[in-house]
């Protein structure tokens, strides 16, 4: 399988490009600088120069591979302005991939997370900036899981707040 991935060389991503070219499948990754191309082609995967909001880039990834897998997101979490700017990026980006794939029945796979700020829980219902950024943002969410099987582009769903154990991503020995 041909699969386009967004967000290759963070830190989820380079153990999912890793595992797709280890089980035999090729990658292309989106790149937004020279170093993450590099990155990637070092891996064993193609390098497509863009970022989330190279709405072209995006949709033609998508259309170019059998499946799509979203990791990118905004490294900036400096503020509730910088936040906002990310989320609205990546809605951007996930209707542009949804509605290239609309009718095509190639997936498309994303993850989800809430980001830590210093001196308070994250997530849950103690998270009043994510709520808050969300509430502001009416249009924010992701793409509802039928978007693609219905081909209704644009419908968009709010993620569920939930809180989970936290999480961390380490390299295993061998």
């Amino acid at each position: 399988m041909h699969v386009f991935v967004t967000g290759g060389t963070g830190t989820i991503g380079t153990a999912v490009v890793a595992e797709l070219l280890a089980h035999g499948h090729t990658v292309l990754g989106l790149a937004r600088s020279t170093r993450s191309a590099a990155t990637l082609e070092a891996a064993g995967a193609e390098a497509l120069h863009g970022s989330l909001t190279d709405l072209d880039v995006l949709r033609d990834g998508a259309e170019r591979t059998d499946g799509v897998i979203s990791l990118a997101f905004s490294r900036d979490y400096s503020s509730a302005d910088a936040l906002e700017q990310g989320l609205t990026e990546e809605a951007d980006a996930m209707a542009t991939l949804g509605t290239a794939l609309v009718g095509t029945d190639k997936p498309l796979v994303t993850v989800s997370g809430t980001p830590l700020v210093a001196g308070r829980q994250s997530g849950g219902r103690r998270d009043g900036l994510a709520r808050a950024v969300l509430a502001g943002r009416p249009g924010l969410g992701r793409p509802d899981a039928s978007h693609g099987a219905r081909g209704r582009p644009g419908r968009v769903r709010r993620p569920a707040h939930r809180r989970r154990p936290t999480l961390r991503h380490c390299r295993l020995p061998g």
